[in-house]
């Protein structure tokens, strides 16, 4: 979820900072915030819990992947193709098996996840720290903070299995919601206070009158 989370912030923030939008930075800012504080909720009470939440990780694993083999038997008997149908059939039974034994082995499927969501982690953390470095963004110091804890932790929940698995998605998952719930209030409160800035230029913008010539 990292990468992903987080971006939406970022890109949310950008596009409320362009020039002439005072009103957007207002809406988007008091929507970063709200956001933010519901995933950092969240983050927290999966952190108080995190074999709970690893569970619950795994279920909706489980139920996204039997929705994935529900939606491509659907898919197969609406095209008329054979071979394309063929396929369709193909990836529904995958997401069937996947489905099954997700519910079945809830311990091992839980280790499989922390292997995945460790190597996304860990990815994704190196590239927000590069590119945190790189292009030096807003608050880029605390988005480069972000990235290499996130990678340390992938990396530590990688090499620490299979113990690590039954608590492993839900640490995850929760560690990344706080740091993006953080990071969605960090970006919400900027934006604010360049909306109080813009409001605070207007007076004095409008006082201002050219003279005749």
């Amino acid at each position: 979820m990292e990468p992903f989370s987080s971006i939406w912030f970022e890109l949310s923030a950008t596009r409320a900072a362009l020039p002439g939008s005072r009103v957007a930075l207002k809406k988007t800012g008091g929507t970063l915030i709200v956001i933010g504080a519901l995933m950092a909720v969240a983050g927290a009470l999966m952190l108080w819990n995190t074999f709970a939440a690893t569970q619950a990780t795994v279920f909706v694993l489980g139920v996204f992947l039997a929705t994935g083999g529900v939606m491509n038997t659907i898919h197969a008997f609406t095209i008329r193709r054979w071979n394309l149908a063929l396929l369709d059939v193909l990836a529904a039974v995958v997401y069937f098996v996947a489905a099954v034994f997700t519910f079945r082995q809830p311990v091992a499927a839980a280790e499989t996840v922390t292997i995945l969501l460790a190597a996304l982690f860990m990815v994704g953390g190196a590239m927000r720290f590069i590119g945190s470095l790189a292009m030096q963004p807003v608050h880029w110091g605390w988005l480069m903070l972000q990235g290499a804890v996130t990678f340390m932790l992938g990396m530590l929940l990688l090499t620490g299995l299979p113990v690590t698995g039954l608590v492993g998605p839900g640490l995850l998952v929760g560690i990344d919601l706080l740091f993006s719930g953080i990071t969605g209030i960090t970006f919400g409160v900027a934006a604010r206070d360049a909306a109080r800035r813009e409001e605070a230029k207007e007076p004095a913008a409008r006082e201002i009158k050219p003279r005749a010539a």
